[in-house]
């Protein structure tokens, strides 16, 4: 969640939150309005190794990717109305154009934004581009997280 140009705007981690833990929903809202102060940041040297471990994962996959057709990076946008409101432009016309596979695909509406690490088009056995009833190119959105980390409520 995050406001801009105040309006406030939520992602699919907040959807996450508020579903399994409203009350950190609500920490992270309060501190976004400085009603309290953010939680220290953890530094250690295991966080960074894993750190820059995901970075030259997410690379690897970007190259073998690159690879094997068509390739577009979207690139990763400030968070300003007018930067994700442009690159949620560039991701739409790639998706349009039937880009092979779209990096750092953002979509954004004004009140919701989401990132995906890759969009890969979908394709028949034959390699032939899959449209949906509209004609509009279909993707796969590819996370290239290797892990995940959930907080629990307690």
């Amino acid at each position: 969640m995050r406001k801009i140009q105040d309006q406030w705007v939520i992602s699919p981690q907040d959807v996450i939150a508020e579903l399994e833990c409203s009350h950190r929903l609500h920490l992270e809202w309060s501190v976004i309005n400085e009603l309290i102060p953010p939680a220290k940041k953890e530094n250690s040297d295991e966080l960074e190794l894993l750190a820059e471990q995901g970075i030259i994962h997410e690379s690897k996959i970007a190259e073998q990717l690159k690879s094997s057709g068509s390739f577009i990076d979207i690139g990763k946008p400030s968070f300003t109305f007018e930067a994700l409101t442009a690159t949620h432009q560039r991701t739409m016309k790639a998706v349009a154009d039937g880009i092979d596979t779209i990096y750092q695909a953002a979509f954004f509406s004004g009140a919701f934004m989401g990132f995906a690490d890759f969009l890969v088009l979908v394709k028949d056995e034959n390699g032939q581009p899959i449209k949906d009833n509209q004609g509009r190119f279909v993707y796969d959105p590819v996370d290239a997280k290797s892990a995940r980390t959930y907080l629990l409520c307690i």
